[in-house]
């Protein structure tokens, strides 16, 4: 029983120098830092489908169909990775009537072989569609001045345009 007083009283002496002892001097502690790495990638699809939600939401509202935007998945030339490309309705039509008119100009040899003479550039559609473009725009301004809801897909839509570019901007400075 004495022996288990002592060894007590010697484990107390001992804590009470320790915690003394610890009480003046820190002990350096540890610290260890966790990172969510996001890819930039998710940022350009989060991007990618807020656009393709404005578009739904702005062809829902679109009385006149030139002004519809047309979604649809494509190949890139030699790729087969494909990407939603979204083009207003007029341009689609521009664009038809150009190569319409491009291949009627070709003679019909030329044709069989696959060659067209002067086939339309995307400069030169975009300059046939200028008039529809500048009504386009007008015509979208009037439709989110109309619709409150079409108005906070379009912020929602530059908010995630803006994360993006941002985090892209981010992931290019550490290369």
């Amino acid at each position: 029983m004495l022996r288990l007083l002592r060894f007590a009283c010697g484990l107390l002496v001992v804590s009470h120098f320790t915690f003394a002892q610890s009480a003046q001097e820190p002990i350096p502690l540890e610290t260890i830092v966790v990172e969510s790495k996001v890819p930039v990638l998710y940022y350009k699809h989060q991007f990618e489908q807020a656009e393709l939600d404005f578009y739904e939401l702005y062809n829902s509202f679109v009385d006149e169909d030139k002004f519809k935007m047309r979604c649809s998945l494509r190949r890139m030339t030699g790729s087969h990775i494909k990407r939603t490309y979204c083009y207003p309705q007029y341009l689609l039509n521009q664009s038809a009537q150009a190569s319409s008119a491009a291949m009627s100009n070709t003679d019909p040899s030329l044709l069989r072989a696959g060659i067209i003479r002067n086939p339309p550039s995307a400069k030169m559609i975009e300059f046939l569609s200028t008039r529809d473009r500048k009504a386009s725009l007008i015509y979208a301004e009037e439709l989110i001045k109309k619709h409150p809801a079409l108005y906070q897909q379009l912020l929602n839509m530059h908010k995630a345009e803006q994360l993006y570019l941002i985090k892209k901007a981010q992931h290019n400075q550490k290369k």
